[in-house]
C-alpha cells in the first residue's frame, strides 16, 4: 500500500499534538475520576421501576426529567427536558420542549419519548406502580409536533408541576430504544439525556463517562465511579485511605473518627425523609387495630433519635414536612409515646403472647438493626413478644408482620407523601398490606388531589392524618440525619436528599 507524503506529515503531527497536551510530559494526562462508596447500588436502571433512595443517587446523573425542582428547596422549579409549560385550562397543560437534545446512543428527543414515558408508567401493570401513583391524574397525552406535549388530568390538579418534576416516576425514557430493545436490555443497559452515560454496569460497580453532547452545563470529571461497600467501616476505611473520594452513608459512631482527618471533611443534614413501619394488616395478629395503636404508643422516639443521630435528626408530626409550606400543620402534636395507654390496649385487643417478627434487611437504613434492637425492648416493657428476623427482602415471609420502610418527599405537598404512598394507588395499598381501608380515607385522597382550595385542603389532610392514625397500619418514626464524607480535593456541596449531583454546575475537583 503506498501512503502519501502528506499523509505521514499529518500523522506526525497529531502525534506530536497529542504529546503536547500532556505539557511535554510524554504521558498521556489522566482522566479526572471521582470515585464514590455507597451502601448499596439498584438491582437494574430502569428509573420507572427503581423508584428509591438508591436508585435516586445514580440516575439522577444519567436520566432527566420535563421540569427540574431545586433538591434544596423545593418550591423552586425550573425548565429541564421542557422549556416552558403553561396552563391552557384547569385541566390541559402545554409544554414547549428543548431542541436539540439527544439521548446517549445519539437518537434525537423528542415529544415521542415523552408520550411513551408516561403511558408506560401508566398502563404497564406490576413493576411501574410507583410511578403510576405518581401521575394517575394523568387521562391522555397528545404530541402535535416532535417539540410540544399536551397533558390533560382528570381534573384540575394543583400539583402538576411538581408531579412532572418528581425524581419518582416522571424521568423520561427513550422510547424508540426501549421498543427495539425491550425493558430487560433497557434496564442492564441504559440510555439517558443527562450529564453522565453508563459505560459499564455490575451488581456492585457501576462506571459513567461525561457526555458531551449533554444539553446542559458540561461536568468538570471525566468518570464516576459507583462503587458498593456495604460495610460502614469498610467505607469509612476506603475514604480515609484514598480509595474513594465521597461514601454515604456515615453512621453516627464513626464520625468523630472521621473528623481526626484533615483531609476530609463530614456532612450532615436532616434528611428529606421519613422512617417509619409497616404493618402486615392480613396478617391475624396485626388485624386488630387496638394492637397497632398499642405499638406505636410504646416507641418512644426521641430517645432513639438521641442515641443514633446526635448529628441531627427529629421526629414527625405524623406525615408531615415542614416543606409543606402552608400545608404544614405546624401545631399537629409529634407522634404520641404513651407506654401505660399502650399496655392498656395490648390487654384489649386480646393478644396472647404471640411472637411478632420485625423483619429487617441489615444496613439497607442507616443504624436499623440498632433501632429495630431499641423498639423491640421498648415493646417487651409494654408486653409484647416480638423478635428480629433478618431478611433480604422485605415481606419475604408469609408470616410477616412488621417491617422499617421509608419513604422521600416526593414534592412540597402532602400528595405526594400520604397519599401516594398509603392511598388507593399507592403500594401498601397495592402489596395488599393495608386491607379494610376506610373507605372515607381514599375518598378524602382524591379530594386533596384536585380542590384547589388551601383551607379546604387542609382540612382534608387533617382527617386523614386522624384516620390514618387510627386506623394505625404504620407509624411514622423520625426523620434522619443524612451524612457524608468528603475529600477536600472534591468541591461539592451535598443536598439534604439522597441524590447525588454530580453535573458541571454542582462539582469540581482540585
Amino acid at each position: 500500500m503506498i501512503i502519501k507524503k502528506r499523509s505521514v506529515v499529518a500523522i506526525v503531527v497529531c502525534f506530536l499534538i497529542s504529546i503536547l497536551i500532556v505539557g511535554g510530559s510524554g504521558q498521556a494526562q489522566a482522566a479526572k475520576e471521582l470515585r464514590v462508596g455507597v451502601g448499596n447500588l439498584p438491582p437494574s436502571f430502569d428509573p420507572q421501576a427503581e423508584v428509591s433512595l438508591t436508585a435516586s443517587r445514580v440516575l439522577y446523573n444519567v436520566f432527566d426529567t420535563l421540569i427540574v425542582m431545586d433538591p434544596d428547596d423545593n418550591s423552586i422549579l425550573s425548565p429541564g427536558l421542557a422549556l416552558s409549560w403553561d396552563r391552557l385550562s384547569d385541566t390541559v397543560m402545554e409544554l414547549k420542549l428543548r431542541p436539540n437534545v439527544v439521548w446517549h446512543n445519539g437518537d434525537p428527543f423528542t415529544s415521542a419519548d415523552v408520550k411513551f414515558s408516561f403511558e408506560r408508567a401508566l398502563y404497564t401493570q406490576g413493576k411501574f406502580s410507583l410511578a403510576r401513583s405518581l401521575l394517575s391524574v394523568i387521562t391522555n397525552i397528545e404530541t402535535p409536533d416532535p417539540l410540544t406535549v399536551l397533558i390533560t388530568t382528570e381534573h384540575p390538579d394543583p400539583v402538576l408541576e411538581y408531579r412532572l418534576a418528581s425524581l419518582w416516576g416522571s424521568w423520561i425514557v427513550p422510547e424508540k430504544y426501549i421498543t427495539e430493545n425491550g425493558d430487560e436490555h433497557f434496564a442492564r443497559n441504559p440510555i439517558g439525556t443527562g450529564p453522565f452515560k453508563v459505560t459499564s454496569y455490575a451488581p456492585n460497580q457501576v462506571v459513567m463517562e461525561r457526555f458531551p453532547e449533554y444539553w446542559g452545563t458540561l461536568a468538570n470529571v471525566d468518570v464516576v465511579r459507583y462503587m458498593e461497600i456495604p460495610e460502614a467501616s469498610a467505607r469509612v476505611t476506603a475514604l480515609v485511605n484514598n480509595e474513594v473520594e465521597i461514601i454515604e452513608p456515615v453512621p453516627a459512631d464513626l464520625v468523630p473518627m472521621l473528623e481526626r482527618y484533615d483531609h476530609i471533611r463530614v456532612v450532615s443534614n436532616e434528611h428529606q425523609l421519613i422512617h417509619l413501619l409497616v404493618y402486615n394488616t392480613q396478617n391475624p395478629l396485626f388485624q386488630n387495630k387496638k394492637f397497632r395503636q398499642a405499638l406505636n404508643l410504646g416507641i418512644d422516639r426521641d430517645l432513639i433519635v438521641e442515641a443514633l443521630w446526635p448529628q441531627g435528626a427529629s421526629s414527625t408530626r405524623g406525615h408531615q414536612f415542614p416543606d409543606y409550606g402552608p400545608m404544614y400543620l405546624s401545631d399537629r402534636p409529634y407522634t404520641e409515646y404513651n407506654p401505660e395507654k399502650a399496655r392498656k390496649l395490648v390487654q384489649e385487643s386480646g393478644y396472647k403472647g404471640e411472637t411478632i417478627y420485625y423483619d429487617l434487611i441489615p444496613g439497607y437504613y442507616d443504624s436499623d438493626v440498632e433501632a429495630a434492637e431499641i423498639i423491640i425492648e421498648m415493646w417487651k416493657d409494654i408486653g409484647v413478644n416480638a423478635e428480629i428476623r433478618f431478611t433480604s427482602k422485605f415481606w419475604q415471609y408469609e408470616d410477616f408482620g412488621v417491617h422499617p420502610w421509608s419513604y422521600a418527599m416526593r414534592f412540597p405537598d402532602p400528595v405526594g407523601g400520604l397519599w401516594l404512598l398509603w392511598g388507593q394507588y399507592g403500594s401498601r395499598q397495592s402489596n395488599g398490606q393495608w386491607v379494610n381501608v376506610p373507605p372515607r380515607f381514599n375518598e378524602l385522597g382524591h379530594q386533596l388531589s384536585y380542590v384547589l382550595d388551601l383551607e379546604e385542603r387542609i382540612n382534608i389532610f387533617t382527617e386523614m392524618l386522624d384516620i390514618f392514625e387510627d386506623e394505625a397500619p404504620g407509624t411514622t418514626l423520625w426523620r434522619p440525619a443524612i451524612t457524608w464524607g468528603i475529600n477536600n480535593k472534591v468541591e461539592w456541596t451535598p443536598s439534604n436528599t439522597h441524590t447525588m449531583d454530580f453535573g458541571g454546575n454542582s462539582l469540581n475537583m482540585k
